[in-house]
């Protein structure tokens, strides 16, 4: 069988009881298959945990406010009676909290690989 999956490498890890919990637990928080979340993880990158049913809710509300603001933003320049420099303004302040909203649900957050490491150290001298 052809594969195009250039993950054809594996290894071996030893965890505790409580790591293995912690790492699928996180990982199912996240939404993820448990090797995609060690990529993350390997990468320096917190994935975001899996959206609630209740944000699609609230985003599709967005949306909906989105495009109403589209059609007053049409009906305002047919009547001219919108002040344009102010609705543009308005305007840019809501694509600016929707692209906020949406870096802030889906990208993934670095993490201080420096203090991981530390902290990584210092437990592991207090388990010795």
């Amino acid at each position: 069988m052809i594969t195009d999956n250039p993950h054809n490498k594996a290894f071996h890890m030893r965890l505790t009881q409580k790591e293995y919990d912690n790492l699928h637990a996180n990982a199912k928080r996240a939404g993820l298959p448990l090797s995609t979340y060690m990529r993350f993880m390997m990468k320096a990158c917190q994935p975001k945990e899996q959206r609630p049913v209740d944000w699609f809710k609230f985003y599709s509300q967005l949306c909906r406010i989105g495009n109403n603001l589209n059609q007053l933003t049409h009906l305002a320049h047919r009547t001219g009676s919108v002040d344009a420099d102010m609705h543009k303004q308005f305007r840019d302040d809501f694509d600016m909290f929707i692209r906020a909203l949406m870096e802030d649900m889906y990208l993934p957050e670095k993490l201080d690989a420096t203090r991981i490491v530390k902290e990584a150290k210092a437990r592991s001298r207090q388990e010795q």
